[in-house]
């Protein structure tokens, strides 16, 4: 456990006896020694550690230039730079790895799964926060290029050995959601199917690898996916109903909400997929995959027998697809309504088949899948038929918040045809009497929901966008006024909402919710016809706040 000194006595010998009996041990126990040290250091001690193994592989190509000890060496800092996500550097440290040695594949899968990650978590990215789509594009072909050239040199292996590393499990699995997130589904089901290194091989041949945590799950997901890219919709409904034999064949009491999560999470793939292919101007791949699970989930939609949670992932996944269309201001495309409209028919089903049929589906259940049929709604701007929904919910679980919200959201698009709806989404609406006797709202809008999250931290950023809808939905009420009295005097007063809980809470619930205060105060005060400034800057040091 003294690392150290074997480090030190390790490196002495390679670099002063380099000819000796022990030198090349030294060199190893030396480059281990650091690796240990390098591991358990604190995040932010790990310096000293890096530095000397780059060093130390140095000092190894050049004293064993082409031996196993100088490709070891790569790979540990390969291992290293791809745990700190520094891909650049994993790169320069694979090309240092002779195509010829043994470690190169590995390093090569290490790094092409870190790169797919990378393009992964990248291509989810928002606003200024999401990179070029030249440079996302980029990414996504090195991480193509580096896992293709693993697979390739490993499958050579495998061919004389018959054996599959979990490395290279791993990255045939990588390969095949690559392929299918960048449009190429039959590159993916060609991968997939890959005689004895393809995922859908060593699933349905029981292999060890394929029962280790959710790889199976993984790959039916993804063999879905490309299935349905194909249009080879028998194949995509026999993968689905793999995936609920898989997920409900060991009995666990829980596994309904395991298969509700995992259609949920296919949804999002689907739209994330859609997205990145709108992005990229792909417009062959868009209306290949779009087609193909539209056609897809009408099929699912009708068939006989279906659970609730193949129901609900149809409708979830239409519903998703229209937001995916959908830029969030009026009126909304046809691409969108179209979706909304067969997810909200899909609801309509799965609420008649739970009507028929006892304990199809629990209660919490039925509560998200009327919300969702509310949002829908609201989106084809049916809002009376929306609000007639909410208002049902509303009347057993009063404090369901997402209810609410969604109620406040309803007359806030209904404001955009009838401004003085703006004011209804923040005043609330549909009196009630209380047992005591008073009159309260059963929709609280704004002001009310905001008061009911104030001060508890778990609803801060609840509670912050809360406030800012009042000021936005008092903006766009008085931008719509047509007498310039009413107007200024509407204005002045959004601006005032907005600045008042900024100025109680200059951090708000982060620079995110900050830069939306900012661009509204802006916009209100150009409205106004003043310089827009934004938001007041902090009061200088001793003045009267």
């Amino acid at each position: 456990g003294r690392y150290y000194d074997a480090a030190v006595l390790g490196e002495f010998l390679a670099r002063r006896y380099p000819q000796s009996a022990g030198a090349r041990h030294g060199a190893k126990i030396a480059l281990a020694a650091y690796q240990v040290s390098y591991n358990t250091a604190p995040e932010g001690a790990r310096d000293f550690d890096r530095r000397r193994l780059r060093e130390l592989a140095e000092l190894i190509t050049q004293r064993w230039p082409g031996e196993a000890e100088a490709d070891e060496a790569w790979m540990v800092l390969v291992q290293i730079a791809v745990k700190e996500r520094q891909l650049d550097q994993a790169l320069q440290y694979l090309e240092r790895i002779p195509a010829s040695s043994s470690n190169r594949a590995e390093a090569e899968l290490r790094t092409g799964n870190a790169m797919y990650e990378e393009y992964l978590i990248a291509s989810r990215r928002e606003g200024d926060d999401r990179p070029p789509q030249a440079e996302l594009d980029a990414l996504a072909a090195r991480a193509r290029q580096t896992l293709e050239q693993g697979v390739q040199r490993l499958r050579a292996n495998v061919a004389s050995s018959g054996e599959v590393s979990r490395v290279l499990a791993a990255a045939t699995l990588s390969l095949a959601q690559l392929y299918v997130g960048t449009g190429d589904a039959a590159k993916a089901l060609e991968m997939l199917q890959a005689p004895t290194i393809g995922p859908l091989q060593l699933v349905t041949s029981g292999h060890p690898i394929a029962k280790e945590g959710n790889y199976a799950v993984e790959t039916y997901k993804v063999a879905l996916r490309a299935y349905v890219g194909m249009q080879q919709l028998t194949e995509a409904e026999q993968a689905m109903q793999s995936l609920e034999a898989l997920v409900t064949s060991g009995g666990d009491a829980r596994a309904a909400e395991s298969l509700t999560a995992i259609y949920i999470a296919l949804g999002r793939e689907l739209e994330g997929q859609l997205e990145r292919l709108r992005k990229a101007n792909n417009t062959e791949g868009l209306a290949a995959v779009s087609q193909g699970f539209e056609l897809f989930l009408e099929r699912i939609a009708t068939r006989p027998g279906n659970s609730f949670n193949s129901l609900n992932w149809v409708a979830e996944t239409f519903y998703r697809l229209g937001a995916g269309n959908d830029p969030g201001s009026l009126p909304v495309p046809a691409q969108a309504r179209s979706y909304y409209e067969k997810a909200h028919t899909a609801d309509q089903n799965l609420l008649a088949q739970a009507g028929r049929q006892a304990n199809f589906a629990s209660p919490d259940a039925l509560v998200a899948v009327r919300l969702r049929m509310a949002r829908c709604l609201r989106r084809l701007g049916r809002f009376e038929e929306a609000i007639h929904l909410l208002v049902e919910l509303l009347k057993d679980k009063p404090n369901l918040l997402d209810a609410q919200r969604e109620a406040c959201l309803t007359y806030e698009d209904r404001g955009s045809t009838d401004p003085r709806y703006y004011l209804v989404a923040i005043q609330g609406a549909r009196k009630q009497k209380g047992q005591d006797g008073r009159e309260t709202n059963l929709i609280w809008g704004w002001n009310a929901l905001s008061m009911r999250l104030r001060g508890d931290p778990k609803f801060a950023s609840d509670y912050f966008e809360a406030r800012y809808r009042v000021a936005w939905c008092r903006y766009q009420y008085a931008i719509k006024q047509q007498v310039p009295e009413q107007r200024a005097q509407a204005l002045k007063r959004a601006e005032g909402e907005l600045t008042a809980v900024f100025r109680l809470n200059p951090n708000l619930s982060g620079p995110e919710m900050v830069r939306k205060y900012d661009d509204l105060a802006r916009s209100i005060q150009k409205a106004r016809g003043a310089v827009p400034t934004g938001l007041p800057r902090a009061a200088p040091a001793g003045s009267a706040s």
